[in-house]
């Protein structure tokens, strides 16, 4: 299996439709799964910041496709945390070309939960990794309290909160965090070997 970046602009460059198939993921988790009620189409799912300007982390499998994905978008143009969810910030939102927006993490689950505790922990790795060589300084996001830990925190993945936790559909608590890109990186590298030594 695989991780690429994939866009609009690169997407012809890749073996079969990588960005068609994140879009049909998102449909499996988000819709189908989750039963959020958000845009599809011929089961695809889709937002206002699908745009040209948006990245695509995704992992590809060989039998599956796409079985994971982060989407990043510029805070220096609109976002969802910003224009949607500006509650869950104290202050002032996060506006800068340094700055990204993750959303739309999800991975596949017909594969096993081993497996996808390690398609997310490397997609975030990616994401970070590629933050760096773009020379972003953060990423700001928002998620289930519970995912911040069993994700980010178990993978030893620091962050900071934005504001309080709130609860929004279906009564799911959700905050928001910023995550610094070099100190996370360096956090990550100690913690992975810290685990090898344990």
């Amino acid at each position: 299996m695989s991780v690429e970046v994939i866009s609009v602009k690169n997407n012809h460059l890749w073996v079969g439709n990588p960005l068609a198939e994140q879009h049909r993921l998102r449909y499996r988790e988000v819709i189908q799964r989750q039963q959020w009620s958000v845009p599809h189409f011929e089961d695809m799912e889709f937002d206002q910041y699908d745009t040209p300007a948006a990245l695509y982390i995704v992992k590809r499998h060989p039998q599956f496709g796409v079985v994971g994905v982060i989407r990043l978008c510029g805070t220096d143009r609109p976002y969802m945390l910003r224009e949607k969810f500006s509650f869950l910030v104290d202050g002032k939102s996060p506006q800068s070309a340094t700055v990204w927006e993750a959303t739309r993490l999800c991975v596949d689950h017909r594969l096993p939960g081993y497996v996808r505790s390690d398609i997310k922990a490397e997609l975030i790795l990616s994401m970070l990794q590629l933050g760096l060589e773009k020379h972003k300084r953060s990423v700001v996001g928002f998620m289930p309290l519970l995912f911040w830990r069993t994700v980010f925190k178990q993978i030893g993945c620091p962050y900071a909160w934005l504001g309080n936790a709130h609860q929004i559909d279906q009564g799911l608590k959700v905050r928001a965090g910023i995550i610094n890109i070099k100190s996370a990186l360096s956090a990550m590298k100690e913690h992975a070997i810290e685990e090898t030594l344990a």
